[in-house]
């Protein structure tokens, strides 16, 4: 450590020490960011009473503490990197990575109440990410820009923000999750300190709801790689599912519903906590669906998955961003609140695994199956229905020509969604699974009449039982299959799109069982 500063960064194969994992210009080297985020930890090894090394470790402590409060600027932001002399390398300034420093800086002052600089610092730093951040909505962090979407950078030398940055077709500026979670705890911190601004933690509840918005609320049927629900995204100008900083998230969400009485906020930590361990080689995960087919040993997880937008398998970042942070956030939680949490009348279950009991059904599977279902794709997230393929659109209601569907949406595998068409796609769209006590299935089918396009009825092991194909016109007409010998059997339907040349598309409507 030279006068609080140190590098964050560990090269295991050389075996030294870097100052900054990301780096922008060759004088970036200290990362000031990274530095308050060692110090938060410092922190957390001091509330263990056996804590190793205490005089040590408070003395680095107050050295990061005086380290960042003398390089504060005058409108309670902080630098972002130092180059190896201490000096201040002007890249990503004023920004978001603000967060970080004020909410360490806060938890100093609350640890102790003659750090007094400590406090000043954080109010300040908590002013400039209320008005300045949260209000401008600037969630700028090292990874908006040199990160997985690398882009230009221009807040720097002074400059808030630069609209050459901002997306040209929303006008959005790049955001980034991480720096969201920093700057809610960082507010929330901050109006926590005797004498603190308790407006603070409106813009504190800003922030985690824009944070928020980037959690997974349901279990996405065309996402296979691995179950969804839960699991949080980066930013928006990247795209994955299920990254490794949902379990630092799910402890903020823990730790907000907890102080603010909001059964939803923790509901939704314990939904994050969950879904940091749901890429974890485990054999149950591989029984019920929830991670079929890993990529790493037993008891390793990837960082994310479906990196970049497909759906895919993703790579390894190490223990520290994979299970072992995953469980750090779920030890966390249960050492604070106990494997069940109730307050004012509401309780939330954290861990509710009793040995011995009955399994959850299976991910995308109906333990009890629909009896003569009506399928009208109504509901456009199509519970239960399960996608494989590359189509863009489901279900439509596309005004492009007459489709006969009765004014309902249907399903059409060459739809694009907006009003064209592409016999490029392919793929399968298969139900859930049903039983039929009526003699008939009608349902609505037009599109092409090529081998590769049909609209199938499958048995329990995939045996074809029925099957219609178009007649090389757009407009649906009704097809009737009788049924009246497969009382009680397990069925699906399986929409089949196997062809790209004209006509290589298959519409599907209505799908109901009668008489």
């Amino acid at each position: 450590m030279k006068n609080g500063a140190c590098p964050t960064t560990y090269d295991s194969r050389n075996h030294s020490w870097r100052g900054s994992l990301i780096t922008p210009t060759d004088d970036c080297y200290y990362d000031l960011t990274n530095i308050a985020w060692k110090g938060i930890w410092l922190l957390r090894w001091l509330e263990f009473a056996d804590c190793p090394r205490r005089a040590d470790v408070e003395a680095q402590v107050y050295a990061i503490a005086r380290l960042l409060t003398s390089r504060q600027r005058e409108d309670g932001s902080f630098p972002t990197w130092l180059d190896k002399n201490l000096k201040v390398v002007p890249m990503l300034d004023r920004s978001a990575q603000s967060a970080l420093p004020t909410w360490f800086l806060a938890l100093v002052a609350k640890r102790s109440n003659t750090a007094l600089d400590a406090s000043e610092a954080a109010q300040k730093g908590a002013q400039f990410l209320s008005v300045q951040v949260v209000d401008q909505q600037r969630y700028y962090d090292f990874e908006t820009f040199f990160s997985c979407s690398p882009k230009a950078c221009l807040q720097k030398d002074g400059v808030l923000d630069d609209p050459a940055m901002r997306d040209p077709h929303t006008w959005q500026r790049p955001q980034n999750t991480l720096s969201m979670q920093w700057t809610a705890e960082a507010l929330r911190a901050a109006a926590n300190l005797k004498g603190g601004d308790p407006h603070l933690m409106d813009s504190a509840l800003k922030a985690l709801d824009i944070m928020a918005l980037y959690q997974v609320v349901w279990p996405i049927s065309y996402r296979l790689v691995a179950d969804t629900y839960g699991g949080f995204g980066v930013q928006n100008s990247d795209g994955e599912y299920n990254d490794a900083r949902q379990s630092q998230f799910g402890e903020t969400l823990c730790d907000f519903g907890a102080q603010l009485n909001r059964k939803d906020l923790f509901e939704r930590g314990v939904a994050a906590l969950r879904a940091s361990l749901t890429l974890i080689n485990a054999p149950l995960h591989q029984q019920l669906g929830i991670y079929p087919n890993p990529n790493y040993p037993l008891g390793l997880e990837p960082e994310n998955d479906g990196h970049g937008g497909s759906d895919e398998q993703d790579g390894r970042t190490g223990f520290d961003w994979g299970e072992g942070s995953g469980l750090a956030g779920i030890a966390a939680v249960l050492d604070h609140y106990g494997p069940t949490y109730s307050q004012n009348g509401w309780m939330v279950v954290v861990d509710g695994v009793k040995e011995g009991g009955p399994l959850p059904a299976p991910r995308g599977g109906i333990v009890t199956p629909l009896v003569d279902p009506s399928f009208d794709f109504l509901n456009w997230r199509m519970p239960g229905w399960t996608f494989d393929g590359d189509f863009l659109h489901w279900p439509s209601r596309s005004q492009r020509m007459e489709f006969g569907a009765r004014g309902l949406p249907f399903i059409g595998t060459a739809e694009d969604g907006n009003g064209n068409f592409d016999d490029a796609f392919t793929g399968t769209i298969t139900s859930p699974a049903f039983s039929v006590t009526k003699p008939q299935l009608r349902l609505l089918v037009g599109g092409g009449s090529g081998a590769g396009e049909y609209v199938e009825l499958i048995d329990a092991s995939g045996k074809q039982l029925q099957v219609e194909h178009g007649r090389n016109t757009e407009a649906m007409d009704e097809r009737t299959w009788d049924v009246s010998g497969l009382k009680g059997q397990v069925l699906r339907i399986r929409i089949v799109d196997r062809e790209k040349d004209g006509w290589g598309h298959i519409n599907v409507g209505h799908i109901r069982a009668g008489t």
